[in-house]
């Protein structure tokens, strides 16, 4: 990137919230102005020009003009941020330029830090009057002050050996099945044979050959478990020729035979990067080695269920999955949906990896009881939530006598949010398996997380409404609750006059409607339901 931008100027041009067109899944669009798009929650992939990249909480990506975002796939994912079109303005020629922003790919993402995000997350969410000079400065403010970020000075220092040798490692990441040899590697850059050999044990603590033999093990490993094909296919597949040295090389660094393996799973050490699918495991007598946790979504239950089984618990922020934190814990095999490439790549480095995983409970159930060679249990299982849900909805049924409306209200540091009626396993369980209905004016979302004004919530006036205050690092909701609780929309709700509300805590309503969670919740809707009775 070039260093100088001397020449131009960025004026603000407009500041739009994302909306779902943002989430849809094969929607796309056009970018008319140069844009910044930050994130403030949640996490998506988009392809942009025809470059995947992955966007998460706290990342701010600069977008040229004419530039085209296709949305990958529908995000449920609690994804949110904010839209700033800005336009350039030559200063040599004091006129609208037509050439754009110097950025590397048309398109370029960064990482905001925590402070700068909050702050501005905050300035954006101020009620602006665009014609008056003050919004004007503020515009412009948070243009530059979201710049800056992205024109941070770049290190032009010449390449080191180290940044060289990760150039190598890439390179087997991306063609492990195919002859590598370490002459070939080394020339490519620009290294004696040698001196390559010495560096890269050095780095990586392994030779080369080693490296890349615990590697393509690892591949193996991932499709053993995830395909049907047979032992030598596979190792042919990721690179062995003679699929008895495949063996050898396998049982030497796995501690069993591929033929074996497969049985061997549930006494691996795995590392589940979800509480609800180390619940799961757990649930199958599968007992994880460690598992990803964010601190404020952990419930007293879950906490207290992995301490009584002696899982070490890796606390991370909110979307982060922390490389250091789980290397430490040296597991032979993590589970778990991963949409960035890069942090895949990463884990995949450190043990085989699992992902793709279904969304929905039974399916992920299936699929788990599937993969540890239980599918009895798995059964088994099911039919336990199947029959507990179904005895709810049958006391419910004794309690309401009808079938009335209900709003799952979420309160975020930027807004208000409900949850869709065909979105996530929590609204499955309201709308379908309890069989509670969605006001007409909400009905049809399939996303979890879907805007809502005051207005629209008063239109809704839902017999019953959950009410969480989102908890989350680096931001906090109490102004918008107070903003609601004081509103004159909210002292006209029929839930609020009757007072049939039921506060939900983050740790447990959304994220866990899990194998553990799912009973807790309907033991609590159904004592609300019969108090209001």
């Amino acid at each position: 990137m070039y260093q100088s931008h001397q020449s131009w100027f960025a004026q603000w041009q407009a500041t739009h919230r994302i909306t779902n067109g943002w989430i849809k899944g094969g929607t796309v669009h056009v970018m008319t102005n140069n844009a910044l798009i930050l994130i403030t929650d949640g996490q998506a992939s988009w392809s942009i020009n025809g470059r995947v990249q992955h966007v998460h909480l706290g990342n701010l990506l600069a977008v040229e003009k004419n530039s085209v975002v296709e949305i990958l796939d529908n995000s449920n994912y609690a994804l949110a941020g904010w839209i700033i079109y800005f336009d350039i303005y030559d200063l040599t020629t004091h006129t609208l330029s037509e050439r754009q922003p110097i950025l590397e790919n048309e398109s370029q993402m960064t990482k905001i830090p925590e402070v700068v995000l909050a702050t501005i997350s905050r300035d954006l969410m101020e009620p602006i009057d665009h014609t008056s000079n003050t919004s004007i400065i503020m515009n412009q403010y948070i243009l530059y002050t979201l710049l800056k970020h992205v024109y941070q000075p770049q290190n032009n220092e010449k390449l080191t050996v180290e940044n060289k040798l990760q150039l190598s490692i890439e390179y087997i990441h991306n063609h492990y099945n195919e002859l590598i040899t370490r002459e070939q590697l080394a020339n490519s850059i620009g290294i004696s044979p040698w001196h390559f050999s010495r560096k890269f044990k050095e780095q990586y603590g392994l030779s080369l050959s080693e490296y890349l033999a615990t590697y393509r093990i690892y591949r193996a490993q991932e499709a053993l478990l995830t395909t049907s094909a047979r032992s030598q296919d596979i190792a042919k597949n990721v690179g062995f020729e003679d699929a008895h040295y495949f063996s050898r090389r396998f049982k030497a660094i796995v501690g069993v035979s591929p033929k074996n393996y497969i049985k061997s799973i549930a006494q691996q050490r795995i590392c589940f990067l979800s509480p609800l699918y180390a619940e799961i495991a757990l649930a199958l007598n599968i007992i994880p080695h460690s598992v990803v946790t964010t601190a404020s979504l952990v419930p007293s239950y879950q906490r207290a269920l992995f301490n009584s089984h002696q899982i070490h618990t890796m606390d991370m922020g909110h979307y982060i999955i922390d490389i250091d934190q789980i290397q430490r814990q040296q597991p032979t095999l993590i589970i778990g949906n991963i949409l960035d490439d890069q942090i895949k790549n990463e884990l995949r480095e450190i043990a085989p990896v699992i992902s793709g995983l279904p969304n929905e409970m039974t399916s992920l159930i299936n699929y788990f009881g599937t993969l540890f060679h239980c599918e009895e249990q798995a059964a088994s299982l099911i039919n336990e939530s199947l029959t507990n849900v179904k005895k709810y909805k049958q006391d419910l049924a004794n309690v309401l006598r009808r079938k009335p409306t209900l709003v799952y209200l979420r309160v975020e540091h930027f807004g208000y949010r409900y949850i869709g009626e065909r979105s996530c396993e929590i609204a499955r369980l309201l709308y379908n398996e309890l069989d509670l209905s969605m006001p007409p004016n909400l009905q049809g979302k399939e996303y979890s997380f879907n805007d809502l004004s005051l207005e629209d919530l008063l239109q809704a006036n839902p017999i019953f409404l959950l009410l969480e205050k989102r908890i989350m690092d680096y931001f906090s909701s109490e102004e918008n609750m107070k903003n609601l609780l004081n509103s004159d929309q909210w002292n006209m709700l029929d839930a609020v006059k009757n007072n049939r509300i039921l506060f939900v805590d983050t740790s447990l309503g959304l994220n866990n409607c899990g194998i553990f969670g799912k009973p807790i919740i309907l033991q609590n809707l159904y004592q609300f339901f019969k108090e209001q009775h």
